[in-house]
């Protein structure tokens, strides 16, 4: 039994080959504004671990499954967060007074680390690169509505009354950028970690 479990154990933190999160990090307030779908204040109401399938609008499933060949076990695997937040104030876009965020949970992939009961300012746009890496389609709406994805490389940060303030003049002046998709933090380089 004992053997069982450190092998268990050896293979869960040494099975995994991955590639550390590349990205140029945080652009400044107003190119990450411009990046972003929505931008938020709120606080965690919770935070669950699911699988990238349960991202999906349910009617897309099964076209989804059908494009996959050997990232099956990824689709299904618990790689991603869902993580409730309760708006506070709405920078950019109006949203309900409940959003759904997803990040993925491993460093490599740039997953940001939420907390329970934290305020965060939230960077989010509705599309994510990670679709890329389970077919080769497209992608275009194969998520839940009302869903929105973040990750470290955006100004996703635990809440500042500075950022806010930033935020609010930016509101002001209805503040869009036409900036280049190259730099767009949601396109990351590295993402799952492969077996």
């Amino acid at each position: 039994m004992k053997l069982k479990i450190l092998l268990t154990c050896l293979l869960l933190t040494f099975g995994y080959a991955g590639q550390a999160c590349k990205c140029g990090g945080p652009g400044s307030v107003e190119e990450s504004y411009g990046y972003a779908g929505v931008v938020v204040h709120g606080i965690v109401e919770s935070k669950s671990l699911i699988s990238f399938e349960e991202t999906l609008s349910p009617d897309k499933v099964d076209e989804v499954k059908r494009s996959l060949s050997m990232h099956q076990e990824f689709f299904e695997a618990c790689l991603v967060y869902e993580v409730r937040l309760r708006v506070i104030e709405s920078y950019k876009n109006e949203v309900d007074k409940v959003v759904t965020i997803f990040t993925t949970n491993r460093g490599a992939s740039c997953g940001f680390r939420f907390q329970l009961g934290q305020e965060y300012i939230v960077y989010a746009n509705e599309k994510v690169n990670l679709h890329s890496f389970f077919f080769t389609e497209k992608g275009d709406n194969i998520q839940r509505q009302n869903t929105y994805w973040t990750n470290r490389c955006t100004r996703t940060a635990e809440f500042s009354e500075r950022e806010a303030c930033a935020l609010e003049e930016i509101k002001k002046e209805n503040y869009e950028l036409s900036l280049p998709d190259v730099l767009n933090p949601y396109h990351q380089t590295s993402l799952v970690v492969m077996p």
